[in-house]
Formats: C-alpha cells, structure tokens, sequence
C-alpha cells in the first residue's frame, strides 16, 4: 500500500537497526512513511536502509547517527533533528541495550539506565518543539512487562552499588512508566500524546538473546503492535497509558506510585543537565495555545 503525500508522517525510530525498531521501520516505509532511522553503526543503518528500497525504491528515509551512551550525541543528534525537519509526527524511544556486566556511559550512568531511559528522557525533552509543529503526534515510549517483577528508588542509580543485568534491564523498562505518566499530565490538552509498550517478550532479538530469554512472540508480532500504536486512527487522543501488546492495563504499583514520578521527573533533568524551568514553561504553554 502506497499513500498519498497528505496522509504521509515523519517518524523517528531510535535503535531501528535490530530487532523490533528494524522491523516496524520496514513496515511504516512499506506503508509509505517518511522514516527517520537512528542508529550507533552506520554499517547497520545502511544495510536497513538497502534493504528498504529493495522493497520500496522510490521509499522516503533519512537518518540519523548518535550513540545513546553519550549525552552528548543525544543532545547533537536533538539539535540536528531540529534544524533538519520541518515537524515530527511520531518519535518512537525503541533504542535499547541490555549488559550482563557492569558497563557506563560516557557520563558515567549504568549503561541500561542511561540508553534505555535517561537518553529517550533527554531526547523527548528536547524533540518537544518540532512535535509540537505536527497537527497530531505521537510519542511512544518502549517498556517492558518486566517492569513489573523490580522496584527503584532514583537514589540507587545515583549511587549505583547494585548492578544485576537483567534488574538493571527491568528498571530502565520501569522508568519509562512514570516518566510517560508525568510528561502525559504536561501534553494533556494538546495535540502532542504520550504512552507506554509493552509489546511483548522477543524471541530472537539482540536485547533477549543477551539475556538468556527464548520464549515470546515473534520479531513480527511484537512489531505489529508497534504498527498499530503508531497508525491506529481509533487511538487518536489515547494518552498517558500503559499498553501490553494490544491492551490498556494498569502497570505495577512501583511504576504508579506518585513520589517515583515526581523524584523521577526532576532529578532526570538533573542527570540529562537540562533547564527543567524552560522545558515545563514551553509545555504548559503548548497547553495553553492548544485551547
């Protein structure tokens, strides 16, 4: 299916080189999307990006490269975007990494902590802009049902005595809960949205093969609910959810709970080192020019 340039939207998957962000790329480029394909490896994002317009040779793709384990690369590839696109209609925080042993990132975060949460964090907070230029975005931020067998306190990642691979994992899946929930109060009323996925346990993919996972539905599958977050007109206004595949549930009570959120939200501008003041400014007045 082909669509017409007016039914066309800019989406942005991080981490579309592997995995379920490769797999819903292709699918969204095949529907006649204008993707955006982020990746650390420009071996990789080329061979996405060759194997699209084998499909689709007419296909509208750019890219973009910057490591998540640097905030710095974050914050340019931000800046790029920015200056590059005229809006964004959907940013899909897909890129993550999974680590049996105690890695850092540049800043010197435990390495899931910081690709898998606080870069998508630091990403959406300065993205908020050329979302606000769509007529309807959408962001989609990539969770995991493992959210639900760990607990954080913002005070452990700060000071990082406890690594664990797969807790690490399952907590940066965690935050992405309440850090969706608190930026979905801001978006409300706006014609910016803001929900969190669960699209169910890969087999097959680099994240669960590193972690021992075989069990889950398959690259496709997982993918598909992605597809349908992303295009579903019947999901038009739906924020500040939890999905799991298809369904609306109710996350944990760890990912509920109001002091998390809270402590989540102002200490990740302190860890992403932006200016919480102006961020919150320019959605509240979002809000306001929405009414």
């Amino acid at each position: 299916m082909t669509l017409t340039l007016a039914n066309e939207k800019i989406i942005l998957i991080t981490g579309a080189t592997n995995g379920i962000g490769r797999a819903v790329a292709l699918d969204l480029i095949e529907q006649g999307h204008h993707l955006i394909i982020h990746g650390r490896n420009p071996k990789k994002i080329e061979e996405v990006v060759s194997e699209a317009k084998s499909r689709i040779p007419d296909a509208r793709i750019d890219t973009i490269l910057a490591d998540f384990a640097s905030l710095q690369d974050v914050n340019r590839m931000a800046t790029e975007l920015n200056a590059r696109f005229p809006h964004l209609d959907v940013l899909i925080n897909n890129a993550g990494v999974y680590s049996n042993k105690r890695v850092y990132s540049c800043e010197f975060f435990e390495i899931a902590f910081a690709v898998n949460y606080l870069a998508s964090f630091s990403l959406t907070m300065q993205l908020i802009p050329l979302l606000a230029k769509s007529s309807s975005a959408r962001i989609i931020n990539m969770s995991s049902i493992g959210h639900r067998f760990v607990w954080v306190n913002p005070l452990d990642i700060e000071s990082q005595y406890f690594f664990w691979g797969w807790v690490n994992y399952c907590r940066s899946k965690l935050l992405m809960i309440p850090f969706t929930f608190r930026l979905a109060e801001f978006l409300a009323g706006t014609h910016i949205t803001i929900n969190a996925l669960h699209p169910g346990v890969v087999v097959g993919t680099k994240v669960t093969n590193t972690a021992f996972i075989k069990w889950g539905v398959p690259i496709h599958k997982g993918a598909a609910t992605v597809t349908n977050l992303v295009l579903n007109p019947d999901l038009e206004g739906m924020n500040g959810k939890y999905i799991e595949r298809y369904k609306i549930k109710t996350p944990s009570p760890m990912a509920m709970d109001k002091s998390l959120k809270s402590k989540l939200w102002s200490r990740s501008f302190k860890w992403a080192k932006l200016d919480q003041e102006q961020t919150e400014a320019l959605l509240l007045g979002l809000n306001r020019s929405d009414h």
